[in-house]
């Protein structure tokens, strides 16, 4: 309720009859935390041309909330300050331990198989943990390392070559009900 009390004390503010002014969730909606942190440290020390202004957090900070999304330099410094958290340790943990298997197989393990074989060594671990994990550490099977597929050379069984009076073979599919 806090939005619709800013959008009716706007309102007030402004001379507009306040049961006319509606606000959804929507009205107020702006990027999670960690985006813009991110965003403010892509762009932070950029500059425009060899000779220009450097944007700095402040700056970067103020022209943000102008256009809408409002945060504070402090919230930008307390992200890039802040501890790990229990997850993103042992994410890091886990990507070794991944890595490793994933190495120690020849590459040619997938999600499933490394999963298996980490909760075989002892280490517990969820599979969609271990599938999320090896999607970012790029853990792809590579085609060369699969086996190949034999390749039949005859032709199935199915098939059946009919001649006709000219001489000329032509393929009959044999399937069920069928006369030959």
């Amino acid at each position: 309720m806090k939005g619709a009390r800013r959008v009716r004390e706007a309102a007030r503010e402004n001379g507009i009859a306040t049961t006319t002014v509606t606000a959804s969730r929507a009205d107020f909606h702006r990027p999670a935390t960690t985006l813009i942190v991110r965003f403010i440290a892509d762009h932070q020390g950029h500059r425009e041309s060899p000779d220009g202004l450097r944007w700095g957090v402040e700056s970067i900070c103020t022209q943000l909330s102008e256009l809408g999304v409002p945060i504070a330099p402090s919230t930008y410094y307390d992200q890039v300050n802040r501890d790990p958290s229990r997850r993103q340790v042992r994410d890091e943990a886990l990507k070794a331990e991944i890595a490793r298997v994933h190495a120690d197989n020849y590459g040619v393990y997938g999600a499933r198989k490394v999963w298996l074989a980490l909760n075989r060594e002892g280490i517990a671990v969820a599979r969609c943990t271990v599938e999320r994990l090896m999607a970012e550490l790029v853990c792809p099977v590579p085609l060369e390392a699969r086996p190949a597929r034999p390749r039949l050379q005859t032709q199935p069984r199915c098939v059946r070559l009919i001649w006709s009076s000219a001489g000329l073979g032509r393929r009959h599919r044999i399937g069920r009900g069928s006369p030959i």
